[in-house]
């Protein structure tokens, strides 16, 4: 059963531990092992999942949101958490992705509300927030993000950064 922990390398330190530890003490408390789906990813990667549900208009030079239910980011490229590089451009995520594994180590893409509140609790004792940039305010179908709290005004302390965008609609 691969968990995937060797993405959590690519998170920076401040963050890599304590996400570390929530995943760990969710096995503990509800016997449920939680697999890495991102880390860090790419400007690329991030402007791909922002077009999900959407389409350009190219006329008002504007993202219209098409189909609600398939979109996963509130985030244009470069502005995600988990965009973060060091000043010298190597990755350093402030969020991890984590999702519930079944018995047989495949993902389990279905959990819901009342399963999320209760692996929330173990994120906030472990100071993350999984609640992302919105405080309060998450995505259905973003849940299981983890970042650290206030990251966007800790990026400065941190001696991190957000890429530029690549120049493109997307």
């Amino acid at each position: 059963m691969n968990q995937h922990l060797d993405k959590l390398s690519s998170l920076d330190p401040c963050v890599r531990e304590r996400v570390r530890a929530c995943i760990e003490q969710v096995e503990t408390d509800h016997h449920v092992t939680l697999a890495v789906i991102f880390t860090w990813r790419s400007v690329r990667e991030q402007a791909h999942l922002y077009a999900q549900g959407r389409e350009y208009d190219r006329d008002a030079h504007l993202w219209r949101i098409t189909d609600r239910a398939a979109v996963v980011t509130h985030a244009r490229a470069g502005n995600s958490a988990h965009n973060v590089v060091t000043v010298a451009g190597l990755p350093a995520s402030l969020a991890a992705d984590l999702m519930p594994m079944r018995p047989d180590g495949t993902i389990d893409w279905r959990t819901g509300y009342d399963f999320w509140n209760r692996i929330y609790l173990n994120a906030w004792e472990h100071d993350l927030d999984p609640l992302g940039d919105k405080q309060g305010e998450f995505l259905p179908g973003d849940w299981g993000h983890f970042s650290y709290p206030a990251w966007r005004t800790s990026l400065v302390a941190l001696n991190l950064v957000l890429p530029l965008p690549e120049i493109s609609n997307v």
